[in-house]
């Protein structure tokens, strides 16, 4: 009997079809890994969990420079001494004989290191000193200004060593990692809230305003784009940082925190471009906190951006701080001229910053939306805030919404609200955003005529006087002219005066 030997790769494939033929199955990814942003130097730890049938095999792999790294063959792979040169992004493939899948790519961002950041401590008679940390962007000079972000740590850094709000959550640093450097250059300062204080102390926020104009008096910062972030702690230092000095900052971006409520904190944030996230099981910081804020702040004519996650727990915003469309936004707002970038949804059928002044039952509105690349707006609705009435509006961008009705008198405040995702599949949510007008529906005029000392006396009630009178003589085709005698109530006309009409018209 003669025997035939089959070459390796026939092997394998047959022994991989009888193996998928008893029942095993190609490995399954449960815990996806997540970018991450070291401290030069600091050590790197990626993992992955994955089910299937044994033996399952890893290999991690630099997506940008499509490679396979070598001896990173394990679950976890780490960087015992994270540098520049290992930015980039990475994956990892999960194989076992009946097959393999690959994870979703992650980012690895590597800040400067903390002897980049100054060790400073600001001090005034007044007020508590405050230990901060600051970046200057590498190669500044006098003859060119940069933006500064501030950034505000969570709860558990507070102290004086002038290093735990940097090393703890080191993600907002991405405003300064190298590759944002090189687009969008600036000034980072990180204080340290001292020991039995809190960033909405009034004494702390009045310092933090000093640190800020002590800064743009020594250094070149465009005071026309300071931005401040913080999350948990430093998220409810944002909230009220910003109420209490709304005109001080180009944007906010508070995570996971709240503000104490009331009619001027809100209406002082209204023209402030503002992104807010949380997660609905963060079980440090009650997701309620943020939806009364947002809530506020839209009712008072505000269009705050909304990020609701799923899930994602208090430290979301580890993610939510890698994600490149954020910096982008932030560094896109300039003080005094909020910029509509992605995602945004503007009303174009009618200016919305000033009153629209109406006496029609029902309006109809029009507009478009903007979305970031990839990304699509899930629904469009309006809500009347005065009469609790809403609806869904009529296509995307553009969009349209008709016959809206209004309550007369009174003033209307038409919410208009997009909703689309959060960017972090894994976390769930929505992300809303809004604009909003004011629809101002005055009372009817009611024109009365009396007399007095042999004359004739029109007169009318309504708000906003001054109203135009008008006179015509002929209905059938004659010209209407305004009354010379005037345009405020009461007008005195002589009795004598021939027969006319009357009519009351508002100014344009």
């Amino acid at each position: 009997m003669k025997t035939v030997r089959l070459p390796t790769s026939i092997l394998v494939a047959i022994a991989t079809l009888l193996t998928v033929a008893r029942g095993q199955s190609v490995p399954l990814i449960r815990t996806e890994p997540q970018s991450l942003l070291v401290l030069d130097g600091r050590p790197v730890r990626f993992s992955i969990t994955a089910v299937g049938d044994a033996p399952l095999r890893y290999q991690w792999r630099r997506d940008d420079l499509d490679q396979d790294l070598p001896g990173a063959t394990n679950r976890i792979w780490t960087i015992e001494a994270a540098q520049s040169v290992h930015e980039g992004s990475y994956s990892v493939r999960v194989s076992n004989d009946a097959g393999a899948v690959s994870s979703r790519p992650v980012s690895l961002t590597v800040a400067p290191p903390l002897s980049d950041f100054a060790a400073r401590t600001f001090r005034n008679s007044r007020n508590p000193s405050l230990p901060y940390r600051l970046f200057v962007p590498p190669g500044a000079t006098l003859d060119r200004r940069y933006p500064l972000v501030l950034f505000l740590h969570g709860g558990l850094e507070t102290g004086t060593d002038n290093t735990r709000q940097l090393t703890a959550y080191p993600e907002p640093l991405i405003f300064i990692s190298r590759q944002n450097q090189r687009d969008y250059p600036c000034y980072l300062v990180a204080p340290q809230c001292p020991p039995g204080s809190e960033w909405e102390t009034p004494a702390v926020q009045e310092q933090l305003r000093n640190l800020l104009e002590s800064l743009a008096e020594e250094f070149p910062i465009d005071t026309d784009r300071l931005y401040v972030t913080g999350f948990s702690f430093g998220g409810y230092g944002t909230w009220n940082l910003a109420a209490r000095h709304p005109d001080l900052f180009a944007a906010a971006l508070p995570m996971c925190g709240g503000m104490a409520l009331s009619s001027a904190r809100v209406a002082a944030l209204r023209h402030l471009p503002l992104w807010n996230f949380h997660a609905i099981n963060d079980d440090a910081v009650s997701v309620a906190d943020s939806r009364a804020a947002i809530s506020a702040l839209r009712r008072a004519g505000g269009r705050p951006i909304y990020t609701e996650f799923q899930t994602g727990g208090h430290l979301m915003f580890q993610q939510v701080y890698l994600d490149p469309r954020l910096v982008r936004w932030t560094f896109a707002q300039r003080r005094g001229f909020p910029v509509a970038s992605d995602p945004a949804i503007s009303i174009t059928s009618h200016p919305t910053d000033r009153p629209l002044r109406t006496s029609v039952p029902l309006l109809n509105l029009a507009g478009v939306t903007a979305m970031a690349p990839g990304e699509a707006v899930s629904q469009i609705v309006w809500t009347n805030l005065l009469n609790r009435v809403g609806g869904p509006a009529v296509g995307v961008s553009p969009w349209t919404i008709e016959a809206i009705p209004l309550r007369h008198p009174g003033t209307n405040w038409i919410l208009v609200t997009a909703s689309t995702s959060t960017w972090i599949p894994e976390y769930g949510g929505t992300t809303t955003f809004n604009d909003t007008l004011l629809v101002e529906t005055p009372v009817s005029p009611r024109l009365t005529i009396g007399s007095q000392d042999h004359g004739l006396v029109l007169g009318w009630e309504a708000d906003g006087e001054p109203w135009r009178l008008q006179r015509a003589f002929d209905l059938g085709g004659g010209e209407w002219t305004d009354v010379p005698e005037g345009v405020l109530a009461p007008v005195v006309l002589p009795a004598a005066h021939p027969e006319a009409f009357f009519r009351l018209i508002r100014p344009p």
